[in-house]
């Protein structure tokens, strides 16, 4: 059977899973947290061997484990999206306060990047680390992810309550 995938996405599979094998110590780690043979997690890994993929469940488990999602990121990836980790809790339910912070982390985050651009009208690797881009892309990121959790914490209460509820 002829896969769906390119030879080129199938080593970006392995190599993800190579990641997170060794984000768990190494193969014989991965093998006992996640009750496999380590001859068998040797295969998920290799890239020799595009017949043998690392299973959906020990996917969840080894990231887990390692606390990085690599093969999850991959996987997204593939399907053209990205993967954003999602704040550990919702916001505090303080709305002035959370716009406040929204407005702060897209403000620090376009602030790099309008840096970066009005060198020369392009952003490098270097400028990136240099002014924390991703990082400051990130926070961005999880600000607004915050106030989006809280709206889904209200639309969630207030389908509980049988009504439309409201957050401060």
């Amino acid at each position: 059977m002829q896969s769906l995938l390119s030879l080129q996405d199938l080593a970006l599979l392995k190599a993800a899973t190579r990641r997170g094998i060794a984000g768990v110590g190494g193969q014989e780690s991965a093998a006992l947290d996640l009750g496999k043979a380590q001859c068998t997690v040797s295969e998920y890994q290799n890239p020799q061997r595009l017949d043998r993929f690392i299973p959906i469940d020990c996917v969840a488990a080894l990231e887990r484990c390692s606390g990085r999602p690599h093969i999850t990121q991959a996987l997204a990836r593939l399907s053209g999206h990205v993967l954003i980790e999602l704040p550990r809790e919702a916001g505090d339910g303080v709305w002035t306060r959370q716009l406040g912070q929204i407005a702060k982390e897209v403000g620090e985050a376009m602030a790099a990047l309008g840096e970066a651009v009005a060198k020369d009208g392009a952003v490098t690797a270097a400028e990136i680390a240099e002014l924390r881009i991703i990082e400051e892309l990130q926070e961005a990121i999880a600000a607004l992810s915050a106030a989006k959790r809280q709206c889904e914490e209200i639309v969630k209460d207030a389908a509980g309550e049988g009504h439309h509820g409201a957050a401060r």
